[in-house]
């Protein structure tokens, strides 16, 4: 046999509707499926982060080395525990529209566009920060931060992330890039 991988458990996933640029005002608006992580995972990321960005410390003072590492360890968590996300587009400078489905590709579309795109991928890390240091506690008495909801349906046989019963989430244009 080739190769065979493990699946992702979905177990846990909630949806997250972000504040920024009035969202949750919009009757469908764009939101990330987001993969809670235990405090101990966010350790281990984090001193992940620590130990490969302290090897390319530099000249950086260490405020600046501190924000560094506080961004990589954001952006590494995007990456790996938004694992879907819907309702929102990127216009490119040649006319495709770009609808990014993951963590890993709705942050490419916020550093493409950049500007107030960013405080977006601030509310995200920040989600998925309180997610991880309130897992142990808060979700267990099922209680959830606000903005973050149960997650609908587990995924489908084909492996895509589910939608919200019914809901057809319009799209938020992101800026147009510029060549």
């Amino acid at each position: 046999m080739g190769r065979q991988s493990k699946r992702v458990d979905t177990t846990g996933a909630v949806w997250f509707v972000p504040r920024s640029f009035d969202n949750r005002r919009d009757p469908h608006p764009f939101r990330a499926l987001l993969l809670p992580m235990s405090a101990a995972e966010y350790q281990v990321a984090a001193a992940v982060v620590v130990r490969d960005m302290s090897r390319l410390s530099g000249d950086d003072s260490e405020s600046a080395m501190a924000e560094r590492i506080g961004k990589t360890l954001s952006d590494a968590v995007i990456r790996r525990k938004i694992i879907g996300f819907e309702g929102y587009t990127q216009l490119l400078s040649d006319g495709t529209v770009f609808t990014p489905t993951n963590g890993a590709e709705v942050l490419d579309a916020i550093y493409a566009a950049g500007g107030e795109e960013l405080a977006l991928r601030d509310e995200l890390a920040a989600a998925l920060q309180d997610s991880a240091l309130l897992s142990e506690g808060l979700e267990k008495k099922s209680a959830t931060p606000s903005g973050i909801s149960a997650l609908p349906a587990r995924p489908s046989a084909s492996g895509g992330v589910p939608s919200a019963a019914g809901s057809t989430p319009k799209t938020r244009e992101a800026p147009t890039l510029s060549s």
